[in-house]
């Protein structure tokens, strides 16, 4: 009788939480707090929610689900149905590392940000706010800016207007990179709000939405097979647009590039902005 009273109470004190409808919201709250400051995965082993997986010994619960919002869903569902105490270190962890990470590019780590994490972390029961807006951030680096000529070839030339809005404010601020992924994002945005493909991410949203036999959007008439070997070019560039340079940028471990390069690279991005724009 002893021994099944001390595994009654071994079973309750190792058991995990259930994940009921409402708590997946709570995780879906936070997962939507946590999107815009942690990456999902990082060239080098830089600073992602999978290193913080590793680290914290929580790696059965990284996925990678084609989207970074519901890879964190998924992990922190994880973490939270069989550590439920465990998710307030992880937090606290990504909270210090996205500090430093913000720094690198920029961004501030603002108590806006802070307070909507812990408000979704004490939905799900963990006091966290104090520790949160303790956390100090490094001062940011000095960057430099482009070059005259530059500038002023970029105020000359009629780029897409998607290039001409906040893309073109970060890359005269000096952050070609954050610039070129931001053109990477609004090109991806477009392609799904013009296709009506919510769900769909990436290269794969690419290929079937440029597919030249059954095209989402049409890049021209297709009234002959000239026109369709235009359309299955362009699907292959805007797969690679995502496979290639948004992949590289999105991730915030990139090499500074230089400012012409990041220049030749928006402007790339504007025809493609310009291509799916006339279908719509």
């Amino acid at each position: 009788m002893a021994k099944r009273k001390l595994e009654g109470r071994m079973h309750t004190k190792n058991s995990g939480m259930k994940i009921t409808a409402s708590r997946r919201e709570m995780i879906k709250a936070l997962a939507a707090s946590l999107h815009p400051i942690l990456p999902g995965s990082a060239r080098n082993n830089g600073f992602s929610l999978r290193r913080i997986a590793a680290e914290t010994k929580t790696m059965e619960f990284y996925k990678d689900q084609g989207n970074k919002r519901l890879t964190i869903e998924y992990y922190f569902a994880g973490v939270i149905r069989k550590y439920p105490r465990k998710p307030k270190t992880i937090v606290i962890k990504i909270m210090k590392e996205s500090a430093i990470w913000m720094a690198n590019k920029h961004r501030e780590l603002t108590p806006e940000i802070r307070n909507k994490v812990a408000d979704s972390m004490e939905t799900l029961g963990f006091s966290i706010r104090t520790e949160l807006m303790n956390i100090q951030q490094p001062p940011f680096e000095k960057v430099s800016i482009p070059a005259d000529d530059l500038r002023n070839l970029f105020d000359r030339l009629e780029l897409h207007r998607s290039i001409c809005g906040d893309v073109k404010t970060l890359f005269m601020q000096g952050h070609a990179n954050n610039a070129v992924r931001r053109a990477t994002e609004l090109f991806e945005k477009l392609v799904i709000e013009g296709s009506n493909s919510p769900g769909e991410f990436g290269i794969n949203l690419m290929r079937k939405v440029f597919d030249e036999e059954n095209p989402s959007i049409k890049i021209n008439k297709l009234e002959n097979e000239d026109d369709k070997k235009e359309q299955k070019g362009f699907k292959y560039l805007a797969m690679g647009t995502m496979g290639c340079i948004r992949n590289k940028f999105s991730h915030g471990d990139a090499d500074q590039i230089d400012f012409l390069e990041g220049f030749k690279l928006l402007c790339f991005l504007s025809y493609m902005l310009e291509a799916i724009g006339k279908d719509q």
